[in-house]
């Protein structure tokens, strides 16, 4: 009897212990794997939105002279308006603080004028002093302008030629003027509508095609400068359009005979043995230009500013293409790929840089110029420019950058300064979604704001 007691009691005690072991192997199996810690790699590489997309990204600390992280860095991408930070970059070593506002040579009975692509004259967003203006009503000689310094077309290769009755797809031209638009806004006080320039008020036409919108909408002619405008126009609600103005260089004289009633006669052929010696009048270079371009995206602008610093390079010929080649060749040469760069707003597909180089081209800009006057011009995140409605949320701006986008493209390049007070250049390039942008602008934000919070 005791030993079957003796031997029950040691099974019991095997049973006790087996018992343990086995509860004790569950509960460990119960416990949650641990999740590795957050780093930039996982949210960038793991991500599911950017998964769907050519992606490329770098972040770079200039103190250190250190890539952070670059993730398809070195591939090309379609920029967008991150092409303007190329021509920001130029305006500023190549003009510095002053522009040109155009040329003139005088013959006995004449004044022969002739443009260096500045954008400001007569612009409506602007003040509307200019020399150039002053001079023309001034003067008692016959006045001609002459076109023969200007080697461009209205738009730049690779721009979508169905644009151009939208804004933001402005012509190019020699002798820009009222920001080559015709802006037309509804006075709800005195109920009419208005035109800078006025005359082309008389330009607008009723067109029952477009009653397919139930909203104001104004359409130019392709070919001529003749708006139509639907039925809803007429509501009384108030509205705001700007409408690009047909080739402007033919329609100047027009509008200065408009405004100054003096004859004005343009295309003045230059003869070839001419011994014409032009004078370059320049004026400043305001803050105000070069943050309406940066903050607002301004496409014309672009253009306009990368010709007139072609009028300047070579005595006034207006050649997009020789300024970039200058940029390239003087300016940007420790550039770690070669750029493929064809205009200065970045409507179009042609462009392709690589992150890293736009890393190199945002350290120069933030060793070349003051960090406050540098963000001060670049759109700021929740407070102003084209991210005004992102990257916010914090007591004061702590992203500072140039946005991109075209259909199927969005880009988002600049500065970071973090919670710490470090500054880190960022240029993240999407290239390839479908559908909105927003959930790809969600995704960055997340990156950015742990960026903020942890470097």
């Amino acid at each position: 009897m005791i030993n079957k007691y003796i031997t029950a009691h040691k099974i019991s005690i095997l049973i006790l212990l087996g018992s343990i072991i086995i509860l004790t192997s569950c509960g460990t199996s119960r416990k949650l794997p641990v999740e590795p810690p957050m780093t930039i790699e996982r949210q960038i590489e793991e991500s599911p939105v950017f998964s769907n997309m050519f992606t490329g990204f770098a972040l770079y600390d200039p103190a250190l002279d250190s890539m952070l992280y670059a993730y398809e860095a070195d591939k090309y991408y379609t920029p967008a308006s991150n092409t303007k930070l190329f021509t920001f970059y130029t305006t500023l070593k190549v003009l510095g603080d002053s522009i040109p506002l155009y040329r003139v040579a005088t013959r006995p009975g004449l004044q022969l004028f002739q443009g260096t692509g500045n954008p400001m004259f007569l612009h409506p967003d602007f003040d509307s002093d200019s020399p150039l203006l002053n001079l023309i009503m001034n003067t008692e000689e016959d006045i001609f302008i002459s076109t023969d310094n200007y080697v461009e077309d209205r738009f730049g290769p690779g721009w979508s030629w169905a644009d151009y009755s939208y804004y933001y797809q402005a012509e190019k031209a020699a002798f820009p003027i009222y920001g080559n638009i015709a802006r037309m806004e509804r006075d709800t006080l005195n109920n009419q509508i208005i035109s800078s320039p006025v005359f082309y008020k008389n330009r607008l036409y009723y067109d029952p095609a477009l009653n397919e919108y139930d909203y104001p909408a104004i359409r130019r002619e392709e070919f001529k400068n003749l708006f139509g405008y639907n039925k809803a126009l007429n509501s009384g609600e108030y509205f705001s359009f700007d409408l690009p103005i047909y080739e402007v260089d033919d329609n100047v004289d027009n509008m200065l005979q408009n405004l100054t009633e003096k004859r004005i006669n343009v295309h003045y052929m230059i003869p070839a043995d001419s011994i014409l010696e032009f004078k370059q009048v320049y004026g400043t270079l305001p803050d105000t230009l070069l943050r309406k371009f940066m903050q607002e995206s301004d496409n014309f602008i672009a253009e306009q500013l990368l010709l007139s610093c072609s009028a300047h390079l070579f005595d006034g010929r207006m050649s997009t293409a020789d300024a970039i080649q200058y940029a390239t060749d003087s300016l940007l040469a420790d550039l770690p790929d070669p750029l493929r760069w064809v205009d200065g707003s970045g409507l179009s597909r042609y462009n392709i840089f690589t992150p890293r180089s736009i890393i190199r081209l945002l350290e120069k800009l933030y060793d070349e110029y003051p960090e406050e006057w540098l963000f001060s011009i670049l759109p700021q995140g929740g407070k102003a420019g084209t991210i005004k409605e992102w990257y916010g949320g914090k007591e004061a701006p702590y992203v500072f950058a140039k946005t991109g986008t075209l259909s199927n493209k969005h880009c988002l390049s600049g500065y970071i300064r973090t919670q710490r007070g470090k500054v880190l250049l960022f240029s993240f390039m999407n290239n390839n979604y479908t559908g909105s942008s927003t959930p790809i602008k969600e995704e960055m934000e997340q990156v950015l704001e742990w960026i903020w919070a942890t470097y």
